[in-house]
């Protein structure tokens, strides 16, 4: 599998106390050279983007110990990275988010969600989950009061640990290849990548994974209930991510309860990484 690490990333934000950590994750994954992160703030008419509610980048990264207290301006452009603010109106937040994607062209598109649950979602939907089903190409989708990949106070990433559900079907293979451009972006340290098949032992897709000196694989087994046993496994493994494929809502049924990938989504005790197929 050839991948390489994203280039251009994306943040979805509304500004608000909980879009620290989504912003920490973005950074993250931007600060490197060549790459390029577009935060994104669509607004209601005659509302102003109060970017003053987040850190600066320069401010976390002083406090992630990227740079020194005394940093210049210069200092921070030699980190070799480029950072856009862009501040949208529009009505209607998942319209205005669509607008975004496809005048920027992101590789991968990082969304906070609050969850909803019941008729709250059934009436107005969830913003992340729509965003996730039409990205151009993956999503990150951090829910809030789960446990962040980067830690916002520190940018300290741990063992990063990603769950990647498996089935026959070949379609699965970009979820691995997902996962790796994910890993291969985030860290160049240690990432353990735990394959998971729920349901009798049958044929997986034949696999070509990569080898890295601080890499390693395994595949766990499960019966039970495809959603629950994602969920009950990467609580277990205090997995860091989960990598999954989406085809949308391909049935009424996705349309009432939502489709696997969004059902773990509302229950995953981690972030989500999602690649749409239509990608």
């Amino acid at each position: 599998m050839q991948t390489v690490p994203y280039r251009k990333v994306m943040l979805a934000t509304d500004l608000t106390s909980t879009a620290l950590t989504p912003w920490a994750h973005a950074l993250k994954l931007s600060c490197r050279p060549g790459a390029e992160l577009t935060v994104l703030h669509v607004r209601q008419k005659d509302q102003r983007s109060r970017w003053a509610k987040l850190p600066t980048a320069r401010d976390m990264l002083v406090q992630w110990g990227v740079l020194d207290r005394d940093a210049t301006v210069h200092d921070f452009r030699r980190l070799g990275f480029h950072l856009f603010l862009h501040s949208l109106e529009s009505e209607d937040t998942s319209s205005g988010i669509e607008t975004g994607l496809e005048a920027i062209g992101p590789e991968l598109v990082v969304l906070g969600t609050r969850r909803p649950t019941g008729l709250d979602r059934f009436l107005n939907g969830s913003v992340s989950e729509r965003i996730a089903r039409q990205a151009p190409h993956a999503a990150l989708v951090v829910p809030e009061r789960t446990r962040p990949i980067v830690d916002p106070r520190t940018g300290d990433i741990g063992y990063p640990r990603v769950l990647v559900p498996l089935s026959s079907d070949a379609d699965q293979v970009h979820a691995v290849e997902e996962a790796i451009r994910f890993a291969e972006t985030l860290s160049d340290g240690p990432v353990e990548f735990v394959l998971l098949h729920v349901g009798p032992r049958g044929a997986l897709p034949t696999l070509k994974l990569p080898r890295r000196g601080r890499w390693s694989w395994r595949t766990v087994y499960r019966e039970g209930a495809v959603v629950d046993q994602i969920v009950d496994v990467a609580r277990q493994l205090d997995c860091a991510a989960i990598s999954m494929v989406t085809r949308g809502h391909d049935s009424m049924l996705d349309v009432f309860r939502g489709s696997r990938t969004e059902r773990v989504l509302r229950h995953a005790p981690c972030p989500v990484l999602i690649r749409p197929l239509a990608a």
